[in-house]
């Protein structure tokens, strides 16, 4: 049922201006309702980029200039080509599935110039998934297949027929401004990208292939492709057809057409079963690559280093500290992360760590893997961090590991002034499931060794920081504040105390509000998790509360603003 929103209202006017420029610059809205049709073209679309796909299509049924600005967004991403066939009167659908009139005719080549409304549509869209069905058992497994209960496939002779439908003479292309193309099936031979030319024009810039693909030389000829991902598909899925021995990099069909053109690539996405020859592969781009996601499941080889000497980001996944090192060689590295890292010992993480030691880091996500059974823990300490203290520039620390944190407050005070402008710093223990606790009991997190007053010098050194998770030791009173500390300044508005027993001995609720907005006067979220569920000591629960009500926080302000007008 059409939803009318052709007047936003004064509370609506201002959600939408917050969203658009920031709490700090959003104007006052108007005491009278203000029509929608009034805003200029620039705000409306800006509206409908933030709108989902349900309130969209209500933005898009207001009016026929409504209908205009939204129809270019509603068809900008699809999912499938279903949408498009589904206005074809050749098509129908049954059981979920496009089906043609008769499969076994293709679609004649007139049918786009007898629609060109649908030819309209085709052309505002920039991204597209194209994952033709062939065994749904099989597709499902894949992470391009849409599982939901209104999706609808598209068979092979579906695809094949479309494509059919353009004459190789012709110089139409059904969609002309894609840009990011995805490509997928489930044929263990994988496909042609020959199909694919009628469909696609120059600018498209972005191609991620998720199954062996020939013939990949005349994409990369007709398109300017600079972001490129080759991402090898499970060995669990083609049980009647397993993966090829081990091999080389290059004797992959689609690495082999990309390797030609490496050395125009901005950005390169791997992920294979089996790494060996990496070093031939990525030896063209060593000048060039400025961002690297890799996933390799058995790693063949041992290199020492890639030479990716302009590389700007980094990230890998599932590997150990010795091919993180090769590939970060970078004197440029702004973001590194690294997913289910296989740490060893202390000396292990130390070693990655060490080798983050770049004045231009901004970013830096580590998370631990599991590590296998009767594994020792280890500590993470300060001197793990020692190497970030020369990165000024930091935005963000994010490490999860699967360890004790053992950094003191007087540690916590060393290395906070180094990272002026750190926006989120989380240093947490991650907790394993209990089917892959790696020790034999039960267990909690290990007491934490800082306490509330490394919150102060955080708060004097980091002004910027607006998210804060480090593990606290909750059986220490509520440190003393002095008269000579500057104060009021920190932006902080998340404190994240992580996953533990939360006993806080010889304090009171005020106590710990007092202190904490003392120190963050825009904090309103604090997380808590009880662990101890037999403790009586409520404390954080009230903490949490109040700081999430807008009476106590206003309160709060009020009973400050008084304070400050009787001095």
């Amino acid at each position: 049922m059409p939803v009318s929103v052709a007047c936003l209202y004064q509370s609506v006017l201002q959600a939408i201006s917050r969203a658009l420029f920031g709490s700090s610059s959003s104007p006052s809205a108007p005491s009278e309702p203000v029509s929608l049709l009034d805003l200029p073209n620039e705000t409306l679309v800006e509206i409908a980029f933030r709108l989902d796909n349900r309130n969209l299509y209500a933005f898009f049924l207001v009016s026929k200039r409504l209908h205009a600005v939204a129809e270019p967004v509603l068809w900008r991403e699809l999912s499938s080509l279903v949408p498009i066939l589904r206005l074809l009167p050749e098509y129908f659908e049954r059981s979920k599935t496009v089906m043609g009139s008769n499969p076994g005719t293709d679609l004649p080549h007139d049918i786009w110039e007898r629609n060109p409304n649908i030819v309209r549509l085709a052309n505002h869209v920039r991204k597209l998934l194209i994952h033709p069905i062939s065994d749904i058992n099989r597709d499902r497994k894949h992470a391009t297949f849409y599982d939901d209960a209104n999706c609808t496939s598209v068979r092979w002779h579906a695809l094949q027929a479309v494509v059919n439908s353009i004459p190789p003479s012709s110089d139409f292309i059904l969609f002309p401004r894609l840009q990011h193309l995805t490509v997928n099936t489930s044929f263990h031979a994988g496909l042609s990208a020959k199909i694919l030319l009628p469909l696609v024009g120059p600018h498209v810039n972005t191609l991620e292939v998720h199954c062996p693909m020939r013939s990949l030389d005349h994409l990369f000829r007709r398109c300017d492709i600079r972001s490129f991902a080759y991402l090898e598909p499970s060995p669990t899925i083609y049980r009647r057809h397993p993966p090829v021995a081990p091999h080389m990099a290059l004797t992959i069909p689609a690495l082999n057409d990309m390797a030609h053109e490496i050395e125009k690539l901005h950005t390169l996405r791997l992920r294979f079963n089996y790494g060996n020859g990496l070093l031939p592969l990525l030896r063209p781009a060593q000048a060039t690559l400025r961002v690297l996601d890799i996933e390799i499941e058995k790693l063949a080889e041992s290199v020492t280093d890639y030479g990716l000497v302009d590389l700007r980001s980094l990230t890998v996944r599932s590997q150990r500290p010795a091919f993180v090192s090769a590939l970060a060689g970078s004197t440029r590295l702004e973001v590194v992360a690294l997913y289910d890292l296989i740490i060893r010992d202390a000396d292990d993480f130390a070693d990655v760590m060490n080798k983050l030691d770049k004045d231009t880091l901004r970013r830096v996500y580590i998370q631990e893997r599991p590590p296998p059974q009767g594994s020792a823990p280890w500590n993470l300490e300060a001197r793990h961090l020692d190497a970030l203290t020369s990165c000024p520039n930091l935005l963000e620390i994010d490490i999860r590991a699967l360890s004790v944190i053992s950094i003191t407050d007087e540690e916590w005070e060393a290395l906070v002034p180094s990272w002026p402008r750190l926006r989120y710093l989380r240093v947490q223990p991650c907790m394993l499931p209990r089917d892959l606790d790696f020790w034999r009991e039960p267990r909690l997190p290990a007491s934490p060794t800082a306490t509330l007053a490394a919150l102060i010098p955080i708060s004097c050194s980091c002004r910027y920081l607006e998210e804060l998770s480090i593990p606290i030791k909750m059986n220490e009173p509520v440190p003393t504040l002095y008269d000579d500390l500057i104060l009021d300044q920190s932006h902080l508005t998340k404190f994240d105390l992580g996953e533990r027993e939360i006993r806080l001995v010889g304090a009171s609720t005020w106590d710990v509000v007092q202190f904490l907005l003392a120190l963050f006067p825009e904090l309103r979220h604090v997380k808590a998790v009880r662990t101890d569920v037999s403790a009586n000591d409520f404390i954080w629960d009230d903490v949490v509360e109040a700081l999430a009500s807008d009476d106590f926080y206003n309160g709060w302000y009020d009973m400050k603003r008084l304070e400050y007008g009787s001095e």
